[in-house]
């Protein structure tokens, strides 16, 4: 019984997300430039409710020339699957406003040769689709020291395009662009990354401008008294926000926004989340200067997993 319940959830889920793209062909946006001969093609569709956020996100792979394109996937060595999960995991969201990329230690080796590959052949379209829920665009991540999936980090209307990273045979390749490393050469393959076109996604039921989400410390003392950080009333910033810089593996500065105005705000400064815990006291190369970038943290977030890509 429990198996029959599992499936047909399992279908239920499925079936509201085709239902998501049920458009006609032309009403989808137009995709992203051409590169090799493919375009790339999102669609986020969003719901939100009382609950949350939920969002019916599709990526179309398109091959716009008038022969066949293989095209392979990249796995880390740790880690396998089709090319449609190679797809989903490895597509990057890029947002404006841009949102920071905190990153995270982790080992990202990569296969020497490719583990799975798919032929599109003329006009062809490769399709993926996903639901998320919650502040976030993906489900999965595969590299997660490169690959982007921030959390939205206030309300608003975002402006989005994905990014993807993949192989191509090196005949579908144009030769005046040659990036490509000698291994990828010798193999017959081609790295390439392709943008997609903007969609806008409303986070939070919100149209209105989200605030900015990066700044940089302009300004702060040796003995960290107020300090000042380059957005502002005009980036929606307000009086008890507070950004995060990050100076070493696990030193984190907290600053909350006393004062704000037009151009640039007064932060007070303390050790982060995670820095608090330290045991000794941040070394020079630790301590917060100016230039330093700093994130805004979403306001009532629990924890630190929503630094973190790959959550």
């Amino acid at each position: 019984m429990m198996k029959v319940q599992a499936a047909v959830l399992t279908a239920a889920m499925f079936l509201s997300a085709r239902q998501c793209f049920a458009r006609d062909a032309d009403d989808m946006p137009q995709p992203g430039p051409k590169v090799a001969g493919l375009r790339l093609r999102l669609v986020v569709e969003t719901q939100h409710s009382q609950s949350g956020d939920e969002f019916a996100v599709r990526l179309d792979l398109i091959n716009v020339t008038d022969a066949p394109i293989k095209v392979s996937a990249d796995w880390p060595s740790h880690l396998k699957g089709d090319f449609r999960e190679y797809m989903e995991g490895t597509a990057s969201m890029r947002t404006c406003p841009d949102i920071t990329l905190w990153g995270i230690q982790v080992m990202d080796i990569r296969q020497p040769a490719p583990q799975a590959e798919h032929t599109l052949a003329v006009g062809a379209t490769l399709t993926v689709e996903w639901v998320t829920k919650g502040r976030r665009l993906k489900n999965r991540v595969i590299h997660p020291n490169s690959n982007r999936n921030p959390f939205f980090p206030s309300e608003g209307l975002y402006g989005v395009h994905a990014e993807l990273l993949l192989n191509v045979e090196t005949e579908a390749v144009d030769t005046k662009r040659d990036v490509s490393s000698d291994r990828d050469r010798h193999s017959g393959r081609r790295p390439v990354l392709l943008r997609s076109n903007e969609q806008l996604v409303p986070v939070g039921g919100s149209t209105r401008a989200p605030k900015t989400a990066i700044g940089v410390v302009q300004d702060v003392t040796d003995d960290l008294k107020p300090a000042q950080i380059s957005v502002g009333t005009v980036d929606g910033i307000k009086p008890g926000d507070q950004f995060l810089a990050r100076t070493g593996m696990s030193t984190f500065w907290e600053m909350t926004v006393t004062e704000t105005h037009v151009g640039y705000s007064k932060v007070s400064v303390k050790l982060g989340p995670l820095g608090a815990g330290r045991v000794s006291t941040p070394r020079t190369h630790e301590m917060l200067k100016p230039g330093a970038s700093a994130g805004l943290t979403p306001a009532g977030v629990k924890g630190m997993d929503w630094l973190w890509a790959h959550h």
